[in-house]
């Protein structure tokens, strides 16, 4: 079994062409709030709460493999209650993130029952996203395989995000590599939305020297230049052999993802970068809780900036583009 299964950008991450010369080039300064090398946005997809019982199996079995029984009791009990259901562990994370002085943001579906990917109501989460925003955590919105250039369909849908949140939504993740310029960046900012988080080929596009940075995306639209804040997603849970879910992963394979994670926190720090950590919340419990913990202590002692997309973009357009 393979390592890991990456996305094609991921494939020669280590040694971006021209990175290095990226600021000098752009005379940017990259420093961060108060001369931090690093920033790492915390990225949460939460496109599953209800586990089906296909994943409550496997969860359940590879939970019990481990050890952590605990964890396979609640999941096989999760379908009767929010209380026993560990993907409603919004509050856990929050309070995880809140020992080493970071926030995150948490980008959820707006889908109609019936539609791909449907597993729940926006409008049944009030409570929870009234949490997240009020403890200074970000509520984003978690794209979906289809209708992803249709502007009416993203403003109809955001909207009803924001009815429910009260409050804007500017953030959008961009899950399934449905991204073309200038398409795609064009329907998202007629809808409002102020950034995109996304996977990019770099073979398809010349973003390679932009592999670790926070870049405009541009088009034209009535001859003005307009545009939408992108950052290119560098870690995501889901890339690693199946993800923590999958009860094949072997402890030696662990260890290589963190060998490999430990040297690409490092690298981006080098170039003054930016690192992309996206970990679902079906991650966030056994194994791929205990990894992500371990990645946010290795970026804290390092001195990093874990924050959320919506933080780097403000600090973005207060200290470089109004230079």
């Amino acid at each position: 079994m393979g390592l890991m299964k990456m996305a094609p950008q991921q494939r020669d991450m280590m040694n971006p062409p021209q990175l290095s010369e990226f600021p000098i080039n752009n005379k940017l300064d990259p420093k961060y709030p108060e001369g931090i090398n690093l920033a790492v946005c915390l990225v949460h997809n939460i496109d599953v709460i209800f586990p089906s019982l296909s994943d409550i199996f496997h969860s359940t079995y590879r939970h019990m493999k481990t050890g952590l029984l605990k964890d396979s009791f609640r999941m096989l009990f999760s379908s009767l209650s929010r209380k026993f259901n560990p993907l409603f562990n919004f509050e856990k994370v929050i309070e995880l993130e809140h020992r080493y002085g970071a926030t995150s943001g948490f980008y959820f579906s707006v889908l109609h029952k019936g539609e791909k990917g449907y597993n729940y109501d926006i409008s049944n989460l009030a409570c929870e996203l009234k949490n997240i925003r009020e403890n200074g955590w970000e509520v984003g919105f978690l794209g979906s395989q289809s209708l992803c250039c249709d502007a009416e369909y993203m403003l109809s849908r955001k909207q009803k995000l924001e009815d429910v949140l009260r409050d804007k939504v500017v953030g959008y993740v961009n899950p399934h590599h449905c991204f073309t310029l200038p398409e795609t960046c064009k329907t998202l900012d007629m809808a409002g939305f102020e950034y995109i988080i996304t996977f990019v080929d770099p073979e398809c596009m010349d973003l390679s020297e932009s592999m670790y940075r926070l870049f405009r995306a541009n088009y034209f639209n009535e001859n003005k230049d307009m545009g939408i804040m992108t950052l290119l997603a560098s870690i995501r849970e889901s890339t690693m052999f199946n993800g923590f879910a999958n009860p094949k992963n072997m402890d030696n394979d662990v260890e290589e993802v963190w060998k490999f994670t430990k040297h690409l926190i490092d690298k981006v720090s080098e170039n003054l970068g930016v690192l992309v950590l996206s970990w679902p919340n079906t991650s966030m419990l056994g194994e791929g809780l205990d990894f992500y913990e371990k990645t946010l202590s290795y970026c804290s002692m390092k001195g990093a900036w874990l924050t959320s997309g919506k933080e780097i973009v403000e600090w973005w357009g207060q200290s470089i583009l109004k230079k």
